[in-house]
């Protein structure tokens, strides 16, 4: 599961949320608690984030939230499937 309470616990400016209701994604908003992390955010991210990692990360980025380093993530939701080359 997303950890919600750790993204509103460091969000302090209004974002957006994305919840699968039928085929077409609708965005919902969320107000940042009056106790929210005021401070610098960094995250680190990889090419194996991907699931909860990408919902957690999503909000950040689109609000400009955090400063995201690292790698380009998997960019997937859900369940992502793995596959390896083995040639």
């Amino acid at each position: 599961m997303t950890p919600q309470q750790l993204i509103a616990s460091l969000m302090n400016r209004p974002w957006r949320t994305w919840q699968q209701i039928t085929p077409a994604r609708q965005s919902q908003s969320r107000q940042p608690a009056k106790d929210a992390y005021s401070g610098r955010v960094f995250i680190l991210v990889d090419r194996f984030c991907g699931s909860a990692c990408e919902d957690f990360v999503m909000p950040f980025k689109d609000a400009g939230r955090a400063t995201i380093i690292g790698e380009t993530t998997q960019g997937s939701s859900g369940n992502p499937y793995r596959t390896w080359d083995t040639a």
